[in-house]
């Protein structure tokens, strides 16, 4: 865990002075089938210009770092959670890349890839909608896969 702090912290410091770029902070619900989950992130929108057939074209990716936990609620029975699929936490890196913006708002694929429990490598790829409200405040909502069960998200950002 402290190699990826580290790693997380020189990819922020160095993104952030390469003058192209906007780092932005993020917190998120995600319900899955197991338990709900509360997570952050933190990252870069690393833009870019694209020239084809005289059209000029300005793109973007995101990359970054995230953590998630079991939110402490109990469940309809007042149960625990059986072992067998516990998840206690989820961290690693995401990437993102939009399929389309408009106005106020973007549709973006995002996959995180990471460790669960410290023992189990995890692939989760979602679609992800955002919704700007102000120049430094977004909300999103979004939908996805985790161990081939459906999943969704919810989440406010914050871009710095």
């Amino acid at each position: 865990m402290k190699s990826l702090t580290f790693i997380l912290v020189v990819f922020l410091f160095s993104s952030h002075m390469g003058n192209a770029q906007q780092l932005f902070m993020s917190s998120y619900f995600e319900a899955t089938k197991v338990s709900p989950k509360l997570g952050t992130e933190m990252g870069a929108r690393l833009s870019y210009d694209i020239d084809y057939a005289g059209y000029n074209n300005r793109m973007w990716i995101e990359m970054g770092g995230f953590y998630q936990k079991e939110a402490n609620v109990l469940f309809e029975n007042n149960e625990t959670v059986s072992l067998r699929f516990y998840e206690k936490e989820f961290y690693g890196l995401f990437f993102a890349a939009p399929v389309t913006s408009f106005n106020n708002g973007s549709l973006m694929l995002k996959v995180r890839t990471g460790v669960i429990n410290g023992e189990n490598f995890a692939i989760t790829p979602s679609a992800i909608a955002n919704y700007r409200l102000s120049r430094h405040l977004e909300i999103n909502i979004g939908v996805g896969v985790r161990s081939f069960n459906p999943t969704v998200q919810s989440g406010i950002r914050f871009n710095l």
